[in-house]
């Protein structure tokens, strides 16, 4: 049996429920049509990236040290996932992340390491760091596991709003 991309986000639902907080749906209007909104800007990170960040971490083996690379938001949500499981962390940027971002990673409990211009830059240094025993590296974006945690968030949309027609 071939798992789906729903059987994910569900057992993710599961995985990260006790550590998130349920964001709201506000009900509006732009231009005459009905939109709703999804208030993740209340998340615990002020984003939807903690979702990801703890599927990853809890699923499979427990690792012994976090890293990421992040150009911001990622990495405060991988920041603080790794605080909530009592984990090491450390979080890649490049020179040019906002002073912001680098504040609420490190005010996450994450060791910041500043490196190149680009995110490219930050990649490849955390690439490098994490390729020890004991280490997970948590990307960003390109894995399915991510990926489930992400779609919880458009899951808790379906359920609350099933009138729904697309998501942007």
């Amino acid at each position: 049996m071939t798992a789906t991309l729903a059987d994910g986000v569900t057992a993710a639902a599961a995985r990260i429920a006790p550590h998130i907080r349920h964001t709201p749906l506000l009900r509006t209007e732009i231009d005459g049509r009905p939109v709703v909104l999804k208030l993740e800007h209340l998340q615990r990170t002020g984003s939807f990236k903690l979702r990801g960040a703890l599927n990853v971490l809890l699923s499979g083996p427990r690792p012994r040290r976090v890293i990421t690379a992040s150009g911001g938001n990622h990495g405060i949500g991988v920041a603080t996932a790794a605080a909530i499981l009592g984990l090491p962390a450390t979080v890649y940027v490049p020179s040019t992340v906002p002073e912001s971002k680098a504040r609420r990673i490190e005010a996450a409990g994450a060791e910041l390491v500043r490196t190149g211009d680009r995110y490219a830059d930050a990649a490849a240094a955390a690439h490098e760091a994490a390729a020890v025993p004991g280490a997970r590296y948590v990307e960003a974006y390109d894995d399915p596991v991510v990926i489930d945690g992400q779609g919880t968030l458009a899951a808790e949309i379906v359920r609350e709003a099933p009138e729904i027609d697309s998501i942007a």
